[in-house]
């Protein structure tokens, strides 16, 4: 587990001071022995954010980009691999909270509608209220399958290795915002805009 805290001296909170992103997060590894059969790793990681803010002045309202939900509260990554032989296999899932898609309502329209719907918050940030609209969550999957040819291969194929994958395999769209693509990529990786595949090959000389 780690957690980066902020720095608590007046002191050093200047001009355009700006606080590391205070964040809790816990790894788990697991490995299984080899058997005859396969062998399987898996791996996941969360990672919880509480905030990251600056100040233009040590005077001024904080401008909290975590509380503002200009990045997901919360990120979570699973990785599982599996291996026999000549023969491997992963699979990666991504999973983030909503963020704020970059639009607002007005006031009015909160208080209508803030009992209908779950996409309107009213959020306090930078000395000042504003009513934001959330995207949904965001969820990622990509699957990959590989075979490599050993050295007793003949030798068109041999120490060759071929891969084909599938990006975004559950098809889904990244959350709509008010950027120039239309999107955001706030998955911290490439966000596929529909689903992709892949075919990759090496070789060893």
């Amino acid at each position: 587990m780690a957690a980066d805290q902020p720095d608590q001296n007046p002191a050093n909170v200047r001009a355009g001071y700006t606080q590391p992103a205070t964040r809790y997060g816990h790894t788990l590894r697991y490995q299984l022995l080899p058997t005859r059969l396969s062998q399987l790793r898996f791996s996941i990681e969360w990672a919880q954010f509480l905030n990251k803010f600056s100040k233009l002045t040590p005077t001024d309202e904080k401008s909290d980009t975590a509380h503002n939900l200009d990045l997901p509260r919360t990120k979570i990554s699973t990785n599982l691999t599996w291996r026999k032989g000549n023969w491997n296999a992963s699979a990666n899932f991504t999973y983030h909270t909503p963020i704020w898609t970059g639009s607002n309502a007005f006031q009015a329209s909160f208080d209508r509608l803030k009992d209908q719907v779950e996409y309107h918050r009213a959020v306090y940030n930078n000395g000042a209220l504003a009513y934001h609209e959330i995207g949904n969550k965001q969820t990622q999957l990509n699957l990959g399958l590989g075979y490599r040819w050993g050295a007793q291969a003949n030798w068109w194929l041999r120490r060759t290795a071929v891969r084909v994958g599938v990006n975004n395999a559950q098809d889904g769209e990244p959350t709509h915002s008010q950027a120039q693509t239309g999107y955001t990529g706030s998955l911290g990786l490439s966000q596929w805009v529909g689903r992709a595949y892949s075919l990759t090959s090496g070789r060893d000389f």
